[in-house]
């Protein structure tokens, strides 16, 4: 398929979606016809009626370990590698990932010419990328501007960094200065704490665009990036297995996904598609002719999602956590009480929680944790027929030396968490559930990671 012509004709949305139907058919029946893993995994499927969106829900659900175990398998035939990358290894070991020439050759020149069309007689930008090596190997795309490419991870980087925003480039048909950054969720809270620590807000001023990447940005930190940098911000959602992924939406709030990437939420560990307006677990799928070599479909993202139906120009997606960090009812493994969005949005307006600091040798910031995340913990006990949940919070200080400020801090958090979770908040008020709130001294509980499970249940 060429690079140009490939979206039909239409609005946003339908564009989007008439793109996906075009390619699904011809993405699942080369799989199955090149690739031996899926030809085991596809097998005594009809896949001829597969030509739509809605059509993958009788196609199996593709997990991490299904992939780890189909090993070489996974890869279609009659392509010629070209590149190997990994994954970050943050929900487990990293796994290796291969993209054929065929591949790149259709990503070079579809990129180059929607870029090239974009770009028309604009200066180029300077971009500040700010990476580090365990988010995962990015895949190569061509694009307009020039990449100044650094790390905020110890002193010398941040010296490297502050120096590159404060240079100037006398080049013909380049911009003076950087007006981009793009990067690492953390490394980017890192420089804007930098500059309210030493108050060099003039670093930000000629600053257009921020792209991050890698965690989800809470209320507050979205906040504080806007008053500080004055730009545009723009935070993407995306996997390293998946090539695209979902930009945020600052009209709608919401999250809009590729046009080249299809989303679809299910029952959580379930095959069952979930309704608009219903928390559900996210699979992705990658379409041909992006990802010709090591084909993913109906991958398990292990996030959860909610469908929005909001008058937006794309169709809306809202963030609700890591599956492993939300709270479901032991007695009903497929009944969602609190997803890990509730908790964090509650906790990490607190200035008191600890927070670890990400980067040991990054010791030029007075706060240098003001990155980190939240430390919290939750444990479940079935007592009879009745769920007694607790949610412990580890402090920067001894709670029992400010009690009143605990106990506000116990009530505040406890109200936000259950105004975003309403099967919590019902079963809670008619008794089903006691849910509580606790605040515990430093060093109590372990820093919490991607792969890690919230909840403990006994």
């Amino acid at each position: 398929m060429r690079a140009v012509g490939i979206f039909p004709a239409g609005g946003l949305r339908e564009t989007a979606d008439g793109l996906r139907n075009e390619l699904i058919g011809r993405t699942v029946r080369d799989a199955a016809g090149r690739s031996p893993f899926y030809r085991r995994h596809f097998a005594d499927l009809d896949l001829s009626i597969i030509h739509r969106i809605e059509d993958l829900a009788v196609l199996p659900r593709l997990a991490k370990s299904d992939v780890r175990a189909a090993g070489y398998s996974i890869l279609c035939g009659g392509q010629i590698p070209s590149h190997v990358q990994n994954t970050s290894g943050s929900t487990g070991s990293p796994l290796l990932l291969f993209r054929s020439q065929e591949e790149m050759t259709f990503i070079r020149a579809f990129f180059s010419h929607v870029h090239g069309e974009e770009a028309g007689d604009r200066l180029r930008p300077v971009v500040l990328a700010l990476t580090i090596p365990h988010h995962g190997t990015p895949t190569p795309i061509p694009g307009h501007a020039f990449v100044l490419q650094t790390a905020l991870t110890d002193d010398e980087l941040l010296d490297q960094s502050i120096t590159l925003l404060e240079s100037s480039f006398d080049l013909h048909g380049v911009e003076n200065r950087v007006s981009a950054i793009v990067g690492s969720f953390s490394q980017i809270l890192v420089l804007t704490n930098y500059l309210l620590e030493n108050g060099r807000m003039d670093l930000a001023e000629s600053i257009r665009h921020i792209e991050l990447t890698g965690d989800y940005l809470t209320p507050r930190w979205r906040k504080i990036l806007a008053s500080v940098w004055r730009c545009s911000i723009v935070d993407r959602y995306s996997l390293a297995e998946i090539f695209g992924g979902a930009t945020h939406c600052p009209l709608c709030g919401s999250y809009h996904f590729d046009p080249h990437v299809i989303p679809e939420l299910v029952v959580p560990g379930k095959q069952e598609p979930v309704e608009a307006g219903v928390i559900g677990e996210l699979l992705l799928t990658s379409l041909s002719p992006f990802v010709q070599y090591q084909p993913f479909i109906r991958y398990v993202s292990g996030d959860l999602f909610v469908r929005r139906a909001i008058g937006c120009r794309h169709e809306s997606w809202e963030f609700r956590g890591r599956t492993t960090h939300a709270l479901f009812d032991p007695r009903d493994p497929s009944r969602l009480l609190i997803d890990g969005r509730a908790v964090i949005d509650a906790i990490d307006v607190l200035p008191t929680v600890s927070r670890p600091s990400r980067y040991r040798d990054l010791t030029a910031l007075s706060y240098s944790r003001s990155s980190g995340r939240p430390v919290y913990a939750g444990s479940v006990e079935v007592v009879g027929t009745r769920v007694r949940a607790r949610l412990r919070i580890e402090l920067a200080h001894t709670p029992a030396l400010f009690p009143d400020a605990t106990r506000e801090i116990v009530d505040a958090v406890g109200e936000a968490v259950l105004s975003q979770a309403p099967v919590m908040r019902n079963a809670v008020a008619a008794g089903d559930i006691h849910f509580e709130v606790e605040c515990v001294p430093p060093g109590v509980i372990q820093p919490l990671e991607k792969r890690s499970q919230v909840w403990e249940i006994s």
